[in-house]
């Protein structure tokens, strides 16, 4: 059994997301683009099992992914 303390959550802008995504999905948008999702989901551990944090952001013209390394930076 696992305790799940943090779930994931839709951002209004990308100003509310944490680091380090806000500064990737800014280097992946052109300022030309309408994002309309962010949704930051934490890293959650059960027992052996270790997902990352990542976020999904759709815009009008893409959808990214970015996953937290384990050194801390987003892929």
């Amino acid at each position: 059994m696992s305790f799940v303390g943090n779930f994931p959550v839709q951002f209004a802008g990308l100003e509310e997301c944490p680091e380090p995504f806000r500064d990737r999905l800014r280097h992946f948008l052109s300022p030309s683009e309408a994002v309309f999702e962010i949704i930051y989901s934490p890293a959650f551990v059960a027992g052996r099992l270790c997902l990352p944090a990542s976020v999904f952001c759709v815009t009008n013209r893409q959808w990214i992914m970015l996953h937290e390394s384990k050194s801390g930076s987003a892929i």
